[in-house]
């Protein structure tokens, strides 16, 4: 898995500044089913020469694609610090269409599912890029990604939330989503 920065992976010569955050994608082709959960050794070379090691668990989010070839990555993390209680939510959507493609809305309605735990609050979820929310004024364009938090109640570590993406597609197509999140600390 590769990080970046700006288009450009992290280097000696292309470091990550402070306050900033990389990006990943890592192939997963060879298998692999929304809901799984991988959990990645990260080791960092600081700059003073020394290295920080640490293990991060993620959840595979949906990997879609349709038909139409407008294809999008999502994900999700629900971090619970004390276990049970309040967290936040953060949802990530990366637009990855092939066919030039733009999403152009992004809505998390509070719809239930049988059989599944839904989390309240979602419709307060609003994703943005470039310091707005995603929209017909500011789509989210191929190669591009968008991201959004919100607070959460009532989150036990270790459960499996489901919540509801309704993505519009700049072609004026609609999909919509299950997005099932384990919650971790």
């Amino acid at each position: 898995m590769t990080f970046t920065y700006n288009n450009a992976s992290l280097s000696s010569s292309h470091p990550l500044p402070v306050d900033r955050v990389a990006g990943g994608r890592g192939d997963f082709s060879s298998g692999g089913q929304v809901g799984d959960t991988y959990t990645f050794t990260i080791t960092t070379t600081l700059t003073a020469g020394t290295t920080s090691t640490y293990d991060e668990s993620l959840t595979m989010g949906c990997m879609c694609t349709t038909g139409t070839s407008q294809g999008y990555y999502v994900n999700g993390t629900i971090d619970v610090p004390q276990g049970k209680g309040n967290g936040t939510l953060t949802v990530q959507i990366h637009d990855d269409s092939i066919n030039n493609v733009s999403i152009t809305a992004v809505i998390f309605p509070n719809l239930g599912f049988e059989n599944a735990t839904t989390i309240n609050n979602t419709g307060s979820l609003v994703l943005t890029i470039h310091g707005s929310p995603v929209s017909t004024a500011n789509p989210l364009l191929p190669g591009q990604s968008a991201t959004g938090s919100t607070d959460v109640v009532d989150m036990t570590a270790s459960v499996t939330y489901q919540i509801n993406m309704v993505i519009t597609f700049g072609n004026g197509t609609q999909e919509v989503e299950g997005l099932p999140i384990t919650a971790q600390l």
